[in-house]
């Protein structure tokens, strides 16, 4: 990827607008000091330049979670920084700008654009093409979609669909098991997968995998299959297992059939007689789960009844600072204090049960644009011009993991301008969803004191589950700070009345 290295650091003291782009504050990480973020506004889309100061110099490369898809574009904004910079090596020289209007003229789809499309044929991990673009010539009235993350075969297929005038191809350099969570439902033929990653010693990492196998039957046609092919002999019987455990598949296999069009690994192994298994992957009596939804509504459960409870504290206590007592606690909001401070890996508070209903429910929610994990009535329980409350509140959650059923939630390290205190903006890296499928986006705690996603997540039941979770992770902090700031403003209330109590009667 473009980067480049110089002797000395990239420093300015306000937003810079330079062409299409503007540079604005850095960030700096609250836990190394020799990290640093610089925010890249770009057609109301933003994304990081990461800055390692290293032991003689300081290494400039892109942030790979925020990474944008146009190569060309990230060399011309690291080219603007380093022309500020004495630089020691860099890889940042532009190539011709020919087979570059693929970029532009939509081939290559994001994830909004992706839920709109209807392909008639997938291939996932397309790699240098050669199957994905024979299938494009040869079915013109056929739409189809190929998923590939090694930006390399990205640039080089674009540039071919440019180069051919394929108008009926698109990529998506996503992440295939969640890309075809947002695709319409039984509107494909097949799922190609040719030659996948084995990951024989991390089978955590494989595309096939028994969410595989139902999130993509239920977007195949009744008569759809999926088409895996494999020289790996253990891998084939993984997928052999993987197909037999689900009691709505039957298949066949076929070994060393020859095809149309060989890929160049196909074509390695071939050289090298081994042996290829072609896997074809039918569905019969595929029934949709109901809390398969590709709809949802992203807020948060009411605070209604942990703000009276507060309230009627405080209202106790206030009573009480007129007898000169000390109040009892209420136990209550003692146990959730406490049960916040020990919310961590082991903690799972849903049953399967709730979890379940609440999978149902999420089947008939109506899909809202607003994904902020703080809601109004959240936002609003501290003053504005608290930020280091709202700081704290975020630091309080970094480099934390929790765990419930089969959803994650991990935050790391935070980033903070180095600004005004009203000012500020601190973000955090966020990774949450199943385990087969993580998510990776940051939260950002704006100017505004508003929380929200950078990258929004999917509508899918993963990250459904995920942002419940989160949201209530959010709740429990507030609260606890709440709690804390509570007792602290009652400790100093008494013991100034206490102080006038003894005035008084001396």
């Amino acid at each position: 990827m473009p980067h480049f290295i110089s002797k000395d650091m990239f420093i300015y003291d306000s937003d810079i607008a330079h062409d299409d782009f503007i540079i604005k504050e850095m960030l700096v990480n609250k836990r190394f000091n020799n990290l640093f973020l610089i925010p890249i506004i770009h057609e109301e889309e933003m994304f990081f330049i990461r800055c390692v100061k290293r032991a003689n110099d300081f290494l400039y490369k892109v942030d790979k979670i925020t990474r944008p898809s146009n190569l060309l574009f990230i060399k011309k904004v690291l080219q603007f920084i380093a022309s500020h910079l004495n630089v020691i090596t860099h890889n940042l020289n532009q190539t011709q700008n020919k087979h570059t209007r693929g970029m532009q003229l939509g081939y290559l789809v994001n994830l909004e654009r992706l839920s709109a499309l209807t392909p008639d044929y997938i291939e996932i991990g397309f790699g240098s093409g050669r199957h994905i673009l024979d299938l494009a010539k040869k079915n013109p009235q056929k739409l189809i979609l190929g998923f590939e993350i090694h930006t390399p075969s990205v640039r080089q297929v674009i540039n071919a669909i440019e180069l051919y005038h394929l108008e009926n191809l698109f990529i998506c350099d996503f992440d295939a098991r969640l890309g075809i969570q947002a695709l319409s439902k039984k509107s494909v033929e097949t799922i190609f997968l040719h030659f996948p990653v084995p990951w024989n010693k991390a089978k955590h990492r494989r595309v096939f995998h028994r969410e595989f196998l139902e999130n993509s039957f239920r977007i195949l046609k009744d008569t759809g299959h999926i088409n895996l092919r494999s020289d790996d002999y253990e891998y084939v019987l993984d997928s052999m297992k993987e197909a037999m455990s689900a009691d709505f598949t039957h298949f066949e296999i076929l070994k060393n059939k020859d095809i149309d069009i060989v890929s160049k690994y196909e074509a390695r192994w071939s050289n090298m007689k081994k042996d290829i298994y072609e896997m074809r992957i039918f569905q019969h009596d595929f029934r949709q789960q109901n809390h398969d939804s590709l709809g949802g509504v992203f807020s948060l459960p009411s605070l209604e009844r942990k703000v009276d409870s507060i309230n009627t504290r405080n209202q106790a206590i206030q009573n009480l600072d007129s007898k000169n007592m000390h109040p009892k606690p209420c136990l209550d909001l003692v146990e959730n204090l406490e049960s916040t401070t020990n919310c961590h890996v082991e903690r799972s508070e849903i049953s399967n049960t709730e979890s379940t209903r609440d999978c149902t429910q999420d089947s008939k929610m109506e899909s809202k644009k607003d994904f902020s994990p703080f809601s109004k009535a959240q936002n609003d329980k501290f003053p504005d011009s608290n930020t280091t409350q709202h700081n704290k509140i975020l630091e309080s959650l970094c480099n934390k993991k929790w765990i419930q059923d089969s959803i994650f939630i991990s935050i790391g390290d935070i980033y903070s301008t180095q600004s005004s205190a009203s000012e500020n903006i601190s973000i955090a890296n966020l990774t949450f969803g199943s385990f087969y499928m993580p998510f990776n986006t940051y939260l950002i705690l704006d100017s505004n004191h508003k929380l929200h996603y950078l990258k929004k997540p999917l509508s899918i039941r993963s990250h459904l589950q995920a942002h419940k979770f989160l949201c209530k992770i959010l709740q429990e902090a507030i609260e606890s700070a709440s709690i804390t700031l509570d007792s602290k403003q009652d400790s100093n209330k008494l013991e100034s009345t206490k102080k006038d109590s003894i005035k008084t009667a001396n």
